[in-house]
């Protein structure tokens, strides 16, 4: 890259000594060198402090705040002094490729259409997560699960500032979500295929917001099923959310499944979107891997339920009848 351009890698830490000093060292080490790295301490009362002052490079720049925040607050900090021309996130636990900065610069210098870009992940102690890659397949995925790892993700500055305040505090625990909603309706979105980040995950901190992540998920999904199907009743993306929401807690009795499939379907007759129904297939899926009671219901019938014999219902029926040869 001739005139290389400056890129503002964001990270807050809050009590994050443990992990620290690998995740400050993968940015440290990365590839692409034109970089200003900004870290907010968050009112941190463990070593993060004494961990930060180890490197000695002078790209880093601490932002400490005495007392803890909150995520929100700290991103928002972050960002408002961010200089570069885009602005590159960063978990203080996780693990970034050494040619993570190049390869997103890279795709964002060629594609100025796109204004967020992600990458897939690999799970830190587990598995490889494949995220969808066009723009089209991460909108419609929003309606059931986060397409992005936030610690993963690039975005231009100039679509920032747009927006004022990056991260909204209503949204906590869902700030990231909101935030990729509301760009979607002005610019594209991608993934890279390649694996650039090692996310660490922490099902406790999950399970101890689960309650405010499935209200606020669910609002924010409504308004983002609103945005992408503005000819459907509220009533009828209410019924869409309830089936495809995997925040909030799936029902587990046939018969309410069953009446909430016949809603759904009738929302498909009128949108006859493909992206859809593979979306409503997932979610299928997802209601019968986490519902025992569901499991024995479906292991019950030697015959199909009455409502396989429409197209879209049968498959489900054959998606989730996959899942139980597994």
């Amino acid at each position: 890259m001739d005139n290389p351009v400056l890129v503002s890698v964001v990270m807050p830490v809050f009590n994050g000594g443990a992990y620290l000093q690998k995740a400050i060292q993968s940015i440290c080490n990365q590839t692409y060198p034109h970089f200003e790295f900004i870290i907010v301490n968050d009112g941190s009362t463990d070593n993060s402090a004494e961990t930060i002052r180890l490197f000695n490079d002078s790209r880093i720049r601490v932002v400490t705040h005495q007392a803890n925040k909150g995520i929100v607050a700290a991103l928002n900090m972050g960002f408002s002094l961010a200089q570069g021309k885009y602005i590159i996130r960063m978990d203080a636990d996780d693990i970034a490729h050494k040619q993570r900065i190049e390869k997103q610069v890279g795709y964002l210098e060629a594609h100025p259409e796109v204004g967020l870009l992600g990458t897939q992940y690999t799970c830190i102690g587990g598995r490889a997560i494949s995220l969808p890659l066009s723009h089209s397949a991460i909108c419609w995925q929003m309606l059931t699960s986060n397409p992005f790892v936030h610690s993963a993700v690039c975005m231009r500055k100039s679509l920032l500032i747009q927006l004022g305040d990056p991260y909204r505090l209503q949204f906590e625990y869902c700030e990231d979500l909101d935030l990729w909603m509301r760009i979607a309706q002005r610019t594209k979105l991608a993934n890279l295929p390649d694996t650039l980040i090692r996310f660490r995950k922490h099902n406790a901190t999950y399970q101890k917001n689960v309650a405010a992540i499935s209200s606020k998920s669910k609002q924010l999904q409504i308004e983002h099923a609103r945005y992408l199907m503005p000819n459907l009743s509220l009533d009828a993306i209410e019924a869409l959310i309830l089936l495809t929401n995997r925040y909030q807690k799936p029902p587990t009795q046939p018969e309410y499944l069953t009446a909430l499939l016949s809603r759904v379907s009738a929302i498909l007759q009128q949108e006859s979107n493909m992206l859809l129904t593979e979306v409503c297939n997932n979610a299928l899926y997802y209601h019968f891997a986490v519902s025992p009671r569901l499991y024995q219901y479906l292991r019950g019938h030697r015959q199909l339920p009455n409502w396989y014999k429409q197209p879209f219902y049968k498959g489900m029926y054959l998606t989730a009848k996959a899942l139980l040869k597994q």
